[in-house]
């Protein structure tokens, strides 16, 4: 009866497996991974299934749960050819060379004429060289190097994620952040992260300004391995970094501008900052600078800023409140909008908003407002409250003025001469007065 019962048990499990396969061949692998268990679970002593479901893993990307599923069904019959032959062709794809030549020997013991052993061995030959270019040349700090040799090393192992963090940190190293991003968002579901692959994540989060979560990453390192120095360097820059900004904000909040810029400088001088961090503390620097009163130093922070990185929101967001302080909300709204344009969020959106608010007023504006003076205004009232504007904000009285500032008296000069205009001439102030334009 027991024995009717396995065999039954047997066929209902190679019905599966049977499923499994035409889901596997239709390229449906979450199907066939399903199916593939639903056999291991009712039969769970057929090397065959294990091996039919590493070959599924392996086409998911989870090259490590392949990996065991092969080596299970090795223990279930140490002379099942194909579960070597699968085990090596993943050690070689996880860039594991030692392994792969464990395995070799483990085939050559098992079936010396065996036609994968030459090929296997010429690659895993070829990829322990390439190992050895990849550390040459970093060491030399030659990283378009070794960016060349892991591509050549990926086309071998491509689920090697040694190669990968190699290959992004150099690309970080390099400034080619777009490029690490993207390797960044391939392996981020993998979760066979060694401290090297930690540190990797944390450098890419630290290039990319986001010190809490580089911080979290290269914690998570040191963890995995506490001699990781590199980890354990940026690391205390990033809780170096973290405190400046705490204190900065510290220092704003009661009112001590110059105590603020002050905490900056020393940020400078201890540490490193990546180019995005840089702007973003170049932003602060302006934004102190602007509390302060010293606008014109905080354009030239703004202006500084924008000119290494025209898509700097921060910079741009400076420049738009330089701009304001100065009542050039035509100026502003261009830089405000440019943000938006960039990084819409709620911060670049009430920025935007409000500028636009206060550019709509200013035109609305009257020009007996823009004179200082009563509609009652007699002509002479009116030509001595323009020569009052004329002599406060025509732009050769100002010759040493920034570009800036002359750019705004040019304005508010062109804006009392056109009141001005339209004022003492009776039937345009007239025509004025009756329908709001001359």
């Amino acid at each position: 009866m027991d024995e009717n019962i396995i065999l039954d048990d047997l066929s209902f499990a190679k019905e599966k497996r049977k499923l499994g396969i035409k889901q596997f061949h239709a390229k449906h692998y979450l199907s066939a991974l399903k199916l593939f268990s639903e056999a291991i679970s009712i039969c769970p002593y057929v090397p065959s299934f294990y091996l039919n479901r590493s070959g599924t893993f392996v086409m998911l990307s989870r090259h490590k749960d392949g990996l065991r599923d092969a080596h299970k069904a090795i223990s279930l019959d140490p002379s099942f050819k194909a579960a070597y032959i699968r085990i090596l062709n993943i050690d070689i794809a996880l860039g594991d060379t030692a392994a792969a030549m464990e395995t070799i020997k483990n085939l050559v013991n098992l079936d010396p004429k065996c036609e994968t052993i030459r090929s296997a061995t010429e690659t895993v030959k070829h990829l322990e060289e390439l190992e050895k270019g990849i550390k040459l040349n970093y060491e030399i700090k030659a990283y378009d190097n070794v960016i060349f040799y892991c591509d050549l090393a990926l086309s071998s192992a491509p689920a090697a994620l040694k190669f990968y963090a190699a290959k992004c940190e150099c690309l970080l190293m390099l400034q080619r952040f777009n490029e690490a991003a993207s390797i960044i968002e391939n392996i981020d579901s993998i979760d066979d992260r060694n401290a090297y692959v930690s540190y990797v994540f944390g450098l890419n989060s630290y290039c990319a300004d986001r010190i809490e979560e580089a911080k979290k990453h290269l914690l998570h390192s040191i963890v995995l391995d506490p001699e990781c120095t590199k980890s354990k360097e940026l690391c205390h820059t990033c809780t170096v970094l973290i405190n400046c900004v705490k204190n900065y904000y510290k220092q704003l909040d009661k009112l001590q501008y110059q105590e603020a810029l002050t905490v900056l400088d020393k940020l400078h001088d201890d540490i490193k900052l990546a180019p995005k961090t840089k702007c973003r503390i170049m932003s602060l620097r302006g934004y102190a600078m602007l509390k302060k009163g010293d606008w014109l130093d905080a354009i030239a922070v703004a202006n500084k800023i924008l000119s290494a990185n025209r898509q700097c929101v921060e910079g741009l967001l400076l420049l738009g409140r330089c701009y304001e302080k100065l009542e050039n909300y035509v100026d502003a709204v261009g830089n405000y909008q440019a943000a938006f344009d960039i990084r819409s969020t709620v911060k670049t959106k009430q920025r935007l908003h409000q500028a636009k608010q206060k550019l709509a007023a200013w035109e609305k504006t009257s020009y007996y407002e823009i004179l200082n003076i009563q509609p009652t205004a007699t002509r002479k009232e009116i030509k001595s409250a323009y020569k009052k504007m004329a002599l406060s904000h025509h732009p050769d009285r100002h010759p040493n003025n920034s570009p800036e500032k002359i750019k705004v008296e040019e304005m508010k000069f062109r804006r009392a001469h056109k009141a001005y205009e339209t004022l003492y001439d009776p039937m345009k102030r007239w025509t004025y007065d009756k329908y709001g334009y001359s």
